[in-house]
Formats: structure tokens, C-alpha cells, sequence
């Protein structure tokens, strides 16, 4: 097993690949407050403020702006000619506009190679990319196998076809890996780790209240489950109107 500490800095902006400079005026703080379109004044602070990630303090009114601006990539819907299918008959998205898409919504990112390994025939790569306006950071990984001479036993140095060619495959995997967890391309890559919508939201709180009035222990069963969901929201909803129907006819 082979572990690397190499380090990549992106910017889309054309700015030198550094980290910022100690002396500079500007706070992180205000960096990452300006990137989302909001401004912290130090000197009015109150008992809402909340602590987020990286942020020192923030307002609910700035939490929401966060929030707003890291679900955004998530509201792009994937072109369909940007969309391909694997031998296996699942989707994926080219890198390239994964790779376009993540630099729209993370002009300043940061990522590293933190694994590397050849085990079996098969090159092993673990990245993170970081969000170094928001300061998150999400992993990435995949493999990719290498190539060989047909009928060769395994690979040498003589049967290896094209090394570097197997070792980008896996690099670029990863990355799309930890770009997909950022929400680029979710409509294609996490199908199955969706989030409500606004009008499920809306629904949900709607419908919780109701079963509270039939069974409040029914009621946190309700909002315990949603939590944990993470995907088919409204077949959860539609069983749970037909127990508040139900229930309302025997009143």
C-alpha cells in the first residue's frame, strides 16, 4: 500500500494556487460570508447566532443563505447528452461537465490524493475535495483495473498496456465520487439519497400535526422515521394520510 500526501488547489477565478495569505485584511469569516451574499457585523451580536462548520458565528437569516447556496447544485438538472450508460445498464455523467458544473458552484475548491494503492490488478484512489468557501469537505473513491495484454496472467511489465491511462481512470472516478456527494449531477447520482421537497416539506408538517391529535406517540414514530428516510418521501406521506383517513372515519 502506497499513501500520498500530494495536494491540488483549484480556482476557476485565475487566482494563485496558495493558501491565503496570514496577512491579508479580509477574515475568512468575511470570505465565506461574502461568497453566499450576506455580511456578519461582529458588533451586533445576539443569542440567535449559531455556530456552522467553519463559521465563527452566524445568524438564522445567514444559515439559511448557507444553506440555500450549498443546495444549489442539487436544482441543476443533467443534460441528457451529458448522460451515458455503463455496460452494467447504470447512468453516469461525463467528467468533463462534472468537472465544469463543480467548478460553477465552487470557484475556490481544494482537493488532495489521500490514497493510493495497487492491490490485485486493480489501482485503489481515495480523494477529498473541499469547498473552501464553506470549508466542507466531502471523500471520494473508486477503482479502476489495469489493463493487460490479452492472455497475460496478470500484470508485469511486459503485459501492462498503458499504466498511466488506468491510473487517470481511477483518479478521475474519485473526484467525480466526491463531486457528486457536493450534489452535482444528483439527479443522476443519488437517486436513492434524495431530499424532500419544499411542497413534501410542507405536507409532512401539515399531516404530523393531524396524527398528533389521533396518537402523540404516533406522532413521534412519524417524525423519528422521516428523519432517518433519506428517500421515497411521498409513498411515506400517502401511508400515512390513509391512517389519518382512516382513523378520521371512526371518530
Amino acid at each position: 500500500m502506497v499513501e500520498k500526501g500530494w495536494n491540488g488547489l483549484g480556482n476557476a477565478s485565475g487566482l494563485s494556487p496558495r493558501e491565503p495569505d496570514d496577512n491579508q485584511s479580509t477574515s475568512p469569516l468575511t470570505v465565506a460570508t461574502e461568497s453566499v451574499g450576506t455580511e456578519i457585523n461582529l458588533s451586533k451580536l445576539n443569542e440567535d447566532l449559531v455556530v456552522l462548520g467553519n463559521l465563527t458565528v452566524i445568524t438564522e437569516a445567514q444559515k439559511s443563505n448557507i444553506y440555500e447556496y450549498i443546495s444549489k447544485p442539487k436544482e441543476i438538472k443533467t443534460p441528457a447528452e451529458k448522460v451515458k450508460k455503463r455496460p452494467d445498464g447504470f447512468d453516469y455523467v461525463e467528467a468533463s461537465w462534472m468537472d465544469y458544473q463543480a467548478k460553477q458552484f465552487m470557484p475556490l475548491y481544494e482537493y488532495k490524493l489521500i490514497h493510493l494503492s495497487i492491490e490485485y490488478g486493480w489501482i485503489n484512489v481515495i480523494v477529498s475535495l473541499k469547498d473552501r468557501i464553506t470549508g466542507n469537505v466531502e471523500l471520494g473513491a473508486d477503482s479502476a483495473r489495469i489493463m493487460v495484454k490479452k492472455n497475460a496472467e496478470g500484470p508485469s511489465f511486459e503485459s501492462i498496456i498503458d499504466m498511466g491511462n488506468n491510473l487517470k481512470s481511477s483518479l478521475s472516478q474519485a473526484i467525480k465520487n466526491a463531486q457528486s456527494r457536493f450534489g452535482i449531477a444528483a439527479d443522476i447520482y443519488q437517486k436513492r439519497e434524495s431530499e424532500p421537497t419544499e411542497e413534501e416539506r410542507k405536507k409532512f408538517n401539515t399531516l404530523v400535526k393531524e396524527v398528533g391529535v389521533l396518537s402523540p406517540s404516533y406522532a413521534q414514530l412519524m417524525k423519528r422515521d422521516w428523519a432517518s428516510l433519506g428517500t421515497d418521501w411521498s409513498d411515506f406521506l400517502d401511508k400515512w394520510q390513509v391512517y389519518v383517513n382512516r382513523n378520521k372515519k371512526t371518530e
